[in-house]
């Protein structure tokens, strides 16, 4: 059985065996004891340094001024928190963690201070590593086309560890909110596709990487289609972590609807310009003789049944008379892309547009067109292409309109000019048009309602502009209006 040490003897063995720095000073900062795990990390003996300035000989510059403050104030008595500073040894500089307390003497005079200092120099380089490698995740996740998640497929543990900041932009969310309650991201996938996040930790421990499609709803509060790419990846004590990238793919996905629509709309100009080949013949054909039977019966007495007979043929020949302006109109649009130019008459290329889309606007709305009056003006440009313009501008205004109140809905057209300049002006009673989507609505594949694409408008724009001219909207409640100005051409003298 051993005997228990001397009260000195035990304290000299703790300040002797302490896996911490412990430093004795004087009132003054001057060196008084120094333990053997100081020794060693500063690589000096007791003996060398006792009686010198422990802060000028140990403590870099940086941190002098501070640590001399926190001397005085455990000396004076006053409460000193925890702080921490760099000491210089033999291999360089360590980061030690203080807690210092007066030392009184039997009489009540200040002997000094004794402090210990315990070292964190690997654990600071931990933490900086740390946030270096938070650091760089960040800057590699804010330079992705997209939302980056870092989640764990571990049971018990969060669904998800990070997301990044592109978050706000496509959800207005913050990263923080969206990690502390997933129940924020799942509410905003649509209901129908909410069965597809709750299979992907089943996927991703199954096949390790997953692909999936979803409609969310954005910050603005439209649907958008995003698209999710993830891969299981271990982290570094091999803990199964999986990183996913959502990128928006609704343009994307629009632009491919729009490709697929434009491809059959070739195949349909070019249907349109042979079926208006091959009617145009035999409708000459029809025509001539109709009016050479009228003309000839004309000559005869009218007696008898001879007058009814030339009154059926005239309507027949009104009748072959009007599809052959349909004939005629198949092929205007299907040289959309002739990109010749010459001179057009606004009057005719108006005539074909309310021609073409009268029979769809009238199923939202009531057509005013019995006052329009267009006066003779001449334009220069692709013809084709004009009435095109004006057949996209007129659907995009009668079929935005409610078919189920047609009867209070009317949709006008006035054209005026100037000396150098035509104005068309398309308005309806309709509801108004929102400020946001105004700034947007001849952006390529921008999307003012899901049934409508913006590429139609996109186009006529596109045109207009080639032709010097421009498109005004206004929109409030009860009067929207697309008005176009387009210069008017005049001939060259001689």
């Amino acid at each position: 059985m051993t005997s228990p040490l001397p009260a000195e003897s035990w304290k000299n063995a703790f300040f002797q065996a302490s896996n911490s720095v412990i430093v004795c000073l004087d009132p003054h900062g001057m060196l008084l004891e120094l333990n053997a795990y100081g020794e060693r990390l500063l690589g000096v003996t007791c003996a060398e340094v006792c009686g010198t300035d422990y802060v000028e000989r140990f403590v870099p510059p940086v941190f002098q001024e501070g640590v001399r403050a926190d001397i005085r104030r455990v000396v004076e008595g006053k409460h000193s928190e925890d702080y921490e500073n760099d000491v210089v040894g033999p291999e360089g500089v360590h980061t030690l963690l203080w807690n210092a307390t007066r030392m009184v003497g039997p009489a009540g005079e200040v002997l000094g201070l004794m402090a210990v200092g315990r070292d964190i120099t690997e654990r600071r380089r931990t933490e900086r590593r740390l946030q270096l490698s938070e650091s760089r995740l960040r800057w590699i996740s804010g330079a992705m086309p997209g939302v980056v998640f870092v989640g764990t497929l571990e049971p018990g543990q969060p669904a998800l560890l990070y997301v990044s900041e592109a978050v706000q932009e496509l959800l207005g969310e913050r990263p923080e909110d969206v990690v502390a309650d997933t129940n924020r991201l799942r509410q905003r996938v649509h209901p129908e596709d909410r069965e597809r996040i709750l299979a992907l930790p089943r996927l991703l421990r199954e096949n390790q990487t997953a692909c999936v499609d979803l409609r969310i709803r954005g910050k603005d509060g439209d649907l958008r289609q995003v698209r999710m790419k993830a891969v299981v990846q271990p982290d570094a004590e091999g803990t199964p972590l999986w990183v996913g990238l959502v990128t928006d793919v609704t343009s994307e996905l629009a632009m491919e609807r729009r490709i697929q629509l434009a491809g059959r709309l070739s195949s349909l100009g070019t249907l349109a310009a042979g079926m208006a080949h091959e009617l145009n013949n035999p409708l000459s054909y029809v025509l001539a003789n109709i009016s050479y039977a009228v003309e000839t019966l004309g000559q005869w007495p009218q007696t008898g049944e001879l007058p009814e007979l030339v009154s059926a043929l005239t309507d027949a020949m009104e009748g072959a008379t009007r599809v052959q302006r349909i004939v005629a109109d198949l092929k205007t649009f299907s040289r959309v892309d002739d990109p010749g130019e010459s001179e057009v008459d606004l009057g005719a290329v108006v005539e074909v547009a309310l021609r073409v889309t009268r029979h769809a606007l009238r199923r939202h709305t009531q057509l005013e067109e019995g006052a329009l009056k267009v006066p003779p003006t001449l334009l220069w440009g692709n013809h084709a292409r004009l009435a095109q313009a004006f057949v996209n501008l007129l659907l995009h205004m009668g079929t935005r309109l409610p078919s189920e109140r047609r009867e209070q809905q009317h949709l006008h057209l006035h054209v005026w000019r100037s000396r150098d300049e035509v104005v068309v002006d398309i308005e309806d009673n309709g509801p108004p048009i929102a400020p946001n989507h105004i700034e947007h609505l001849f952006d390529p594949w921008f999307e003012a309602r899901p049934d409508v694409s913006g590429l139609a408008l996109t186009l006529a724009h596109a045109t207009l502009q080639k032709m010097g001219g421009r498109v005004e909207v206004e929109s409030d409640v009860g009067l929207t209006r697309l008005r176009v100005r387009l210069p008017v051409y005049v001939r060259p003298e001689g």
